[in-house]
């Protein structure tokens, strides 16, 4: 493969991974070893000594010359040497004289940038907002400046982010109106800000700019990093729409206003444990590469998390959503858990996939819960669930066992032309109505349905359920396969 060809599919997959490069070191002048030196004199010194004797056996071999000119000979090879030696020492001289040069520079120019990221920090614990926004924005210039120190800056950024803060008015940012803020979302006109809360914002907004994904046609620098750390931050109305985070730490943070996490890719683990969402969070199309972490996290108005991937396990154990849940098409590709999870308002999880484990053990839906056109690869488990209102499974596939061991349905459960392919355990749970039309269970699969249903005629591999009292039609559906057992 041509070197070029290969040098395109790098840039390719760094592409893919969000830009994330690893964080660059610092290049400075590399030592003249003392080795090094001690050769280059003794091959000097050895090349000097080859000349003299090798004209040395050339004036002895002279026959016709008389003494006083083998003498001036000998002088001239004398001088001729010397004069080698002397220059080849003015060079090293000249070379070590330019290494000092090379490393007095360097050191004045890393005293210097050390100095500036000083001044620039030092800047940022002024009590004028004035004076910490130009210590942010000083911080920003030497990032860009100095590769191998944005890492640092991040840290001093985010540290600055995670100082302890109470905001100078009673009306916060919470008073916002839901609107995407990727599509120019409004928020209430009158708010009154903070000076304080001016500066954070500005410390926010140079994290969006330096972490945000490259396009093909955007040559602006995007800071490589190993981590993003804004654990107990208060965050006000954040962005990070677009970006690349490694490692990124939220935990027990506190976002105010609508937090804009839409298409972001969390490289490595995402933890957002802890944290309170006051306002609306948005993390449509966004791609988890490893685990993330939203144990016990607080939702209080809409969770967007439509298209989202997740490769790693989720965990959600504990999270309360106290608005609506979007999962619309979202794609968990690891483990799900959700147990203990409180669904105050609807839950959408309309054509997601869970391609492993989907734990939805004590989970308690108070609002609608849509699972239709879901598929579920893995183990779907519901056990002990609450459904106080709807719930929706239509056109739902389950590749393996679905348990509703011990769930409780207060109004109805719609399983209308559900798929079971390894059957499940139905029968456990309490219904108020359920309707189970259309359904179908595979040839083979153990399965425990509902008072009142059992699987019907073989059909192509499968099994229709069908009611097991009087049909619409009045007829009798059959009725050939006890309950709990394998479906033949």
């Amino acid at each position: 493969m041509p070197p070029s060809q290969r040098l395109a599919q790098w840039r390719d997959l760094l592409r893919q991974r969000g830009n994330a490069l690893p964080p660059q070191r610092a290049r400075g002048p590399r030592p003249i070893r003392t080795r090094v030196l001690w050769l280059t004199l003794g091959i000097a010194a050895l090349g000097a000594w080859l000349y003299f004797d090798v004209q040395s056996d050339l004036i002895d071999q002279v026959g016709t010359a008389t003494s006083l000119e083998l003498t001036q000979l000998r002088l001239d090879t004398v001088r001729n040497t010397l004069t080698v030696a002397a220059a080849i020492g003015g060079a090293a001289a000249l070379l070590l004289s330019f290494r000092r040069q090379q490393y007095d520079e360097y050191h004045s120019t890393e005293q210097r940038i050390t100095e500036l990221r000083i001044q620039a920090v030092q800047q940022l614990g002024s009590d004028n907002p004035t004076v910490r926004i130009g210590g942010l924005h000083n911080l920003e210039r030497l990032g860009d400046q100095h590769p191998e120190l944005r890492q640092v800056i991040l840290d001093e950024i985010c540290s600055f982010l995670r100082l302890p803060y109470t905001p100078e008015t009673p009306r916060e940012a919470d008073a916002t109106t839901e609107s995407d803020p990727s599509a120019g979302g409004v928020r209430e006109p009158g708010r009154k800000v903070d000076a304080q809360r001016e500066v954070r914002l500005i410390a926010q907004e140079i994290l969006q700019r330096r972490l945000r994904k490259r396009s093909d046609r955007d040559d602006r620098p995007v800071w490589s990093h190993e981590r993003i750390n804004l654990k107990n931050a208060v965050l006000h109305d954040l962005s990070l729409n677009g970006c690349a985070l490694n490692n990124a730490d939220f935990t027990n943070a506190t976002f105010k206003g609508d937090t804009d996490f839409n298409d972001v890719t969390f490289a490595d683990d995402a933890d957002f444990e802890g944290v309170m969402f006051n306002g609306a969070a948005y993390f449509k199309r966004a791609t988890f590469t490893s685990d993330s972490h939203f144990r016990d996290a607080r939702f209080t108005r809409t969770a967007y998390f439509m298209g989202a991937a997740i490769k790693g396990a989720a965990d959600f154990m504990g999270a309360a959503f106290n608005g609506a849940a979007d999962f619309k098409n979202a794609a968990f590709h690891g483990d799900l858990f959700f147990r203990d999870a409180t669904f105050t308002r609807a839950a959408y999880f309309v054509n997601a996939t869970f391609t492993r484990a989907a734990l939805f053990v004590y989970a308690t839906f108070t609002g609608d819960a849509d699972f239709r056109n879901a598929t579920f690869t893995g183990e779907a488990s519901f056990r002990s669930a609450a459904f106080t209102t709807g719930a929706s499974y239509e056109g739902a596939t389950f590749n393996r066992t679905a348990s509703y061991g011990g769930a409780n349905f207060n109004r109805a459960a719609n399983f209308k032309s559900t798929t079971f392919n390894m059957g499940g355990n139905l029968r456990a749970a309490t219904y108020s109505h359920v309707n189970l039309k259309g359904s179908r269970v595979r040839s083979g699969a153990r399965i425990s349905l509902p008072d009142g249903w059992s699987p019907g005629p073989l059909d192509y591999g499968y099994r229709s359920i069908v009611p097991s009292s009087p049909t619409d039609s009045g007829e009798e559906a059959p009725s050939d396969v006890p309950e709990g057992e394998a479906v033949p």
